[in-house]
C-alpha cells in the first residue's frame, strides 16, 4: 500500500510508526521469551528497529533475520543479524528455524494473509512464540469539539474502511488474529490492545497524518471523503490542541506446542 514512495517521507514515516508502537511490541517479545541465543525473525521489518531491538536481547550466540521485500531501510544492522528479501506469501521460510517470529501491520496488507501465517507457523520450532500485530481501523474516531474538524476527520476514517473494503482487504483484521492461531493450535495465546487517544504532533498522529496524506487520492476515490476532508485530517494530525483516536493495535503471542 505505501510501496513505490519516496525515500525520505517514507523512512519517517516508518520511524513515526516504530515511536509510536515499539514499545507494546518490545513488551510482547519480552513475554515472548526472548532471550540470549535466540534464533529470531522479524517479517516486514521497515526500518528496522525491531531487528535491532531482537539483535541485542539475543546477541552473539543468538541470531535475527530482517525479513522484507524492501530493504531500502534496513542497512547497518548488528553482525548477529541479517537481512532477508523474501516474499511470505510465496517463499519458505523453512521448517522448525526459529524460536521467535514477529510481524507487525503486515497481514493487514497481504490477501494471502492465510498463506503468511502458515509460512511463519511451520516455521517454528516447537515450542517457539509467534508475535502478530495489526490494526483495527474501526476504532478510529476524532476527539475534536469543532465539528468542522470532527466530521472531516471522521470522513477520511469512513473512507479508510472502504478503501481497505474495496481492495478486498479487512479494515479491522487484527481482530482475527487470536482465531488464526487458536485455529492452528497455539497455546497460550496472550492478547493485548491499544488504542491511545493522542494529540496532534505526537508520532501517532504525524504517522496518521502522513499515511493518509500519501494515500489521499484512494481515499479520495472512495467518495466518502473530499480533499478538503483530507486536507484538515492532515493539519489536524498535526495539531497539539487536537485529539483523536487513529486505530487500535491487537498484539497477539501464542505458542507453537512442543512435540
Amino acid at each position: 500500500m505505501f510501496g513505490g514512495g519516496d525515500d525520505a517521507p517514507e523512512l519517517t514515516r516508518l520511524q513515526n510508526l516504530e515511536a509510536a508502537h515499539d514499545p507494546l511490541t518490545f513488551a510482547m517479545l519480552r513475554q515472548a521469551g526472548i532471550s540470549p541465543g535466540k534464533i529470531c525473525a522479524d517479517i516486514g521489518a521497515g526500518a528496522g528497529s525491531v531487528a535491532r531491538y531482537m539483535a541485542e536481547q539475543v546477541g552473539g550466540e543468538g541470531r535475527v533475520d530482517a525479513v522484507d521485500l524492501d530493504q531500502r531501510f534496513l542497512g547497518g544492522l548488528p553482525d548477529c543479524a541479517r537481512q532477508v528479501t523474501l516474499d511470505i506469501t510465496k517463499d519458505d521460510l523453512g521448517e522448525a528455524v526459529y524460536d521467535i517470529i514477529h510481524a507487525r501491520f503486515l497481514l493487514i496488507h497481504l490477501h494471502e494473509a492465510d498463506r503468511a501465517v502458515d509460512a511463519m507457523w511451520r516455521a517454528l520450532k516447537p515450542g517457539g512464540a509467534l508475535v502478530l500485530e495489526d490494526a483495527n481501523f474501526h476504532a478510529a474516531y476524532s476527539a475534536s469539539p469543532d465539528p468542522s474538524i470532527s466530521e472531516s476527520v471522521n470522513n477520511v476514517g469512513a473512507a479508510v474502511l472502504e478503501m481497505f473494503r474495496g481492495r478486498g482487504l479487512d479494515p479491522g483484521f487484527g481482530l482475527r488474529i487470536p482465531s488464526m492461531l487458536d485455529a492452528r493450535g497455539a497455546e497460550s495465546v496472550v492478547v493485548e490492545t491499544s488504542a491511545p487517544l493522542v494529540r496532534g504532533g505526537t508520532p501517532m498522529g504525524v504517522l496518521s497524518g502522513e499515511s493518509k496524506h500519501f494515500l489521499r487520492k484512494d481515499l479520495i476515490a472512495t467518495g466518502l471523503a473530499s480533499e478538503e476532508d483530507v486536507a484538515v485530517y492532515h493539519r489536524a494530525t498535526h495539531d497539539p490542541l487536537v485529539w483523536g483516536m487513529y486505530h487500535c493495535t491487537v498484539s497477539v503471542l501464542g505458542l507453537k506446542p512442543r512435540i
